[in-house]
Protein backbone atom coordinates (compact mmCIF):
# COMPACT_ATOMS: atom_id res chain seq x y z
CA UNK A 1 0.00 0.00 0.00
CA UNK A 2 2.79 2.45 0.89
CA UNK A 3 4.59 1.67 -2.35
CA UNK A 4 1.44 2.42 -4.34
CA UNK A 5 1.05 5.78 -2.56
CA UNK A 6 4.70 6.65 -3.24
CA UNK A 7 4.31 5.75 -6.92
CA UNK A 8 1.12 7.82 -7.16
CA UNK A 9 2.90 10.72 -5.42
CA UNK A 10 5.84 10.53 -7.83
CA UNK A 11 3.52 10.39 -10.85
CA UNK A 12 1.54 13.35 -9.52
CA UNK A 13 4.78 15.31 -8.93
CA UNK A 14 5.98 14.51 -12.49
CA UNK A 15 2.62 15.65 -13.90
CA UNK A 16 2.81 18.96 -11.99
CA UNK A 17 6.42 19.59 -13.06
CA UNK A 18 5.54 18.85 -16.70
CA UNK A 19 2.64 21.33 -16.60
CA UNK A 20 4.82 24.00 -14.96
CA UNK A 21 7.55 23.45 -17.58
CA UNK A 22 5.05 23.85 -20.40
CA UNK A 23 3.68 27.07 -18.90
CA UNK A 24 7.18 28.49 -18.52
CA UNK A 25 8.04 27.51 -22.10
CA UNK A 26 4.79 29.03 -23.40
CA UNK A 27 5.42 32.30 -21.52
CA UNK A 28 8.97 32.49 -22.82
CA UNK A 29 7.82 31.89 -26.41
CA UNK A 30 5.08 34.52 -26.04
CA UNK A 31 7.63 37.04 -24.73
CA UNK A 32 9.90 36.35 -27.71
CA UNK A 33 7.04 36.71 -30.18
CA UNK A 34 5.84 39.92 -28.48
CA UNK A 35 9.36 41.38 -28.56
CA UNK A 36 9.72 40.52 -32.25
CA UNK A 37 6.37 42.10 -33.02
CA UNK A 38 7.27 45.31 -31.18
CA UNK A 39 10.58 45.52 -33.03
CA UNK A 40 8.87 44.92 -36.37
CA UNK A 41 6.30 47.64 -35.62
CA UNK A 42 9.06 50.10 -34.68
CA UNK A 43 10.96 49.21 -37.86
CA UNK A 44 7.81 49.57 -40.00
CA UNK A 45 7.12 52.94 -38.40
CA UNK A 46 10.68 54.03 -39.15
CA UNK A 47 10.52 52.77 -42.74
CA UNK A 48 7.23 54.58 -43.35
CA UNK A 49 8.84 57.80 -42.03
CA UNK A 50 6.00 58.55 -39.65
CA UNK A 51 8.32 60.56 -37.40
CA UNK A 52 10.13 62.49 -40.15
CA UNK A 53 8.32 65.80 -39.57
CA UNK A 54 9.06 65.73 -35.83
CA UNK A 55 12.70 64.85 -36.47
CA UNK A 56 13.12 67.58 -39.11
CA UNK A 57 11.77 70.16 -36.67
CA UNK A 58 14.08 68.86 -33.93
CA UNK A 59 17.07 68.80 -36.31
CA UNK A 60 16.37 72.37 -37.40
CA UNK A 61 16.51 73.58 -33.81
CA UNK A 62 19.48 71.40 -32.75
CA UNK A 63 22.90 72.98 -32.58
CA UNK A 64 25.90 70.98 -33.82
CA UNK A 65 28.63 70.29 -31.30
CA UNK A 66 32.38 70.56 -31.47
CA UNK A 67 33.80 67.66 -29.48
CA UNK A 68 36.88 68.34 -27.40
CA UNK A 69 38.56 65.29 -25.90
CA UNK A 70 40.94 67.41 -23.84
CA UNK A 71 38.22 69.01 -21.73
CA UNK A 72 35.65 66.22 -22.09
CA UNK A 73 32.97 68.82 -22.92
CA UNK A 74 30.77 69.62 -25.85
CA UNK A 75 31.01 73.14 -27.17
CA UNK A 76 28.15 74.63 -29.22
CA UNK A 77 28.88 76.13 -32.60
CA UNK A 78 26.72 78.59 -34.51
CA UNK A 79 23.19 77.70 -35.54
CA UNK A 80 22.69 76.26 -39.03
CA UNK A 81 19.52 75.91 -41.02
CA UNK A 82 17.94 72.55 -41.84
CA UNK A 83 18.75 72.95 -45.52
CA UNK A 84 22.46 73.35 -44.79
CA UNK A 85 22.39 70.32 -42.48
CA UNK A 86 20.91 68.13 -45.21
CA UNK A 87 23.56 69.21 -47.72
CA UNK A 88 26.38 68.65 -45.22
CA UNK A 89 25.16 65.12 -44.33
CA UNK A 90 27.06 62.90 -46.75
CA UNK A 91 27.72 59.91 -44.53
CA UNK A 92 25.03 57.31 -43.83
CA UNK A 93 25.34 54.77 -41.07
CA UNK A 94 24.45 51.15 -41.74
CA UNK A 95 23.99 49.11 -38.58
CA UNK A 96 23.78 45.36 -39.05
CA UNK A 97 22.22 43.91 -35.91
CA UNK A 98 22.64 40.29 -34.97
CA UNK A 99 21.00 38.87 -31.88
CA UNK A 100 19.94 35.47 -30.67
CA UNK A 101 16.58 36.03 -32.37
CA UNK A 102 17.31 37.75 -35.69
CA UNK A 103 19.60 39.63 -38.04
CA UNK A 104 18.59 43.08 -39.35
CA UNK A 105 20.10 46.00 -41.23
CA UNK A 106 19.31 49.64 -40.49
CA UNK A 107 20.34 52.54 -42.74
CA UNK A 108 20.27 55.76 -40.71
CA UNK A 109 21.40 59.36 -41.11
CA UNK A 110 23.82 60.23 -38.28
CA UNK A 111 23.42 63.97 -38.89
CA UNK A 112 20.20 63.47 -36.94
CA UNK A 113 20.80 61.93 -33.56
CA UNK A 114 20.24 58.17 -33.51
CA UNK A 115 19.02 56.59 -30.29
CA UNK A 116 19.20 52.92 -29.30
CA UNK A 117 17.42 51.58 -26.23
CA UNK A 118 14.68 49.36 -24.89
CA UNK A 119 11.76 51.83 -24.84
CA UNK A 120 9.43 51.90 -27.82
CA UNK A 121 8.61 55.31 -29.27
CA UNK A 122 11.75 57.05 -27.99
CA UNK A 123 14.40 55.14 -29.93
CA UNK A 124 15.23 54.51 -33.57
CA UNK A 125 16.37 50.97 -32.76
CA UNK A 126 14.76 48.91 -29.99
CA UNK A 127 16.82 46.32 -28.12
CA UNK A 128 14.55 43.96 -26.21
CA UNK A 129 16.81 43.12 -23.28
CA UNK A 130 16.61 43.78 -19.55
CA UNK A 131 20.30 44.80 -19.50
CA UNK A 132 19.59 47.78 -21.81
CA UNK A 133 18.23 51.07 -20.44
CA UNK A 134 15.16 52.80 -21.91
CA UNK A 135 17.53 55.10 -23.84
CA UNK A 136 20.99 53.58 -23.79
CA UNK A 137 23.02 54.89 -26.68
CA UNK A 138 23.26 58.02 -28.82
CA UNK A 139 25.02 58.19 -32.20
CA UNK A 140 25.61 61.50 -33.95
CA UNK A 141 27.68 63.14 -36.67
CA UNK A 142 29.85 66.17 -36.07
CA UNK A 143 32.48 67.60 -38.39
CA UNK A 144 32.06 64.74 -40.88
CA UNK A 145 32.83 62.09 -38.24
CA UNK A 146 30.38 59.78 -36.47
CA UNK A 147 30.47 59.45 -32.67
CA UNK A 148 28.79 57.26 -30.05
CA UNK A 149 28.29 57.69 -26.32
CA UNK A 150 26.37 56.06 -23.51
CA UNK A 151 23.36 58.04 -22.26
CA UNK A 152 22.05 55.20 -20.08
CA UNK A 153 22.40 54.95 -16.33
CA UNK A 154 23.12 51.28 -15.72
CA UNK A 155 23.43 49.45 -19.06
CA UNK A 156 26.82 48.84 -20.63
CA UNK A 157 27.93 49.33 -24.23
CA UNK A 158 31.05 47.63 -25.56
CA UNK A 159 32.91 48.85 -28.65
CA UNK A 160 35.17 46.32 -30.39
CA UNK A 161 37.80 47.44 -32.90
CA UNK A 162 40.63 45.31 -34.22
CA UNK A 163 40.36 42.72 -31.45
CA UNK A 164 40.36 45.36 -28.69
CA UNK A 165 37.32 46.14 -26.57
CA UNK A 166 36.40 49.27 -24.61
CA UNK A 167 33.34 50.33 -22.65
CA UNK A 168 31.50 53.29 -24.15
CA UNK A 169 30.75 55.80 -21.42
CA UNK A 170 29.60 59.43 -21.29
CA UNK A 171 32.62 60.55 -23.34
CA UNK A 172 32.12 60.48 -27.10
CA UNK A 173 34.05 57.85 -29.08
CA UNK A 174 34.51 58.11 -32.84
CA UNK A 175 33.08 55.20 -34.82
CA UNK A 176 35.17 53.68 -37.60
CA UNK A 177 34.32 51.32 -40.45
CA UNK A 178 33.93 47.74 -39.16
CA UNK A 179 33.51 48.64 -35.48
CA UNK A 180 31.19 46.45 -33.45
CA UNK A 181 28.84 47.77 -30.74
CA UNK A 182 27.40 45.35 -28.16
CA UNK A 183 24.28 46.29 -26.19
CA UNK A 184 22.64 43.59 -24.09
CA UNK A 185 22.11 40.54 -26.28
CA UNK A 186 22.45 42.50 -29.56
CA UNK A 187 25.56 43.10 -31.63
CA UNK A 188 25.73 45.93 -34.20
CA UNK A 189 28.33 46.01 -36.98
CA UNK A 190 29.11 49.54 -38.12
CA UNK A 191 29.37 50.42 -41.81
CA UNK A 192 29.89 54.05 -42.82
CA UNK A 193 28.44 54.61 -46.29
CA UNK A 194 29.47 57.78 -48.13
Amino acid sequence: MKIALIIIGILLLLFILTKAGRRYSDKKNMAIVAGDKLREEALDKRILNQDVKKEEEAAASALPFEISYDSGRLEKKGKRSLGKQKKAAKTMLQLTETSELSARKYMLDPSRKIYIGSKIGENHIIVNCTDVDERQCEILESGGKVYVHNVGKSGKITLSRGGKKVFVEQKFIELKQGDILSLGNSIFKIDLVV
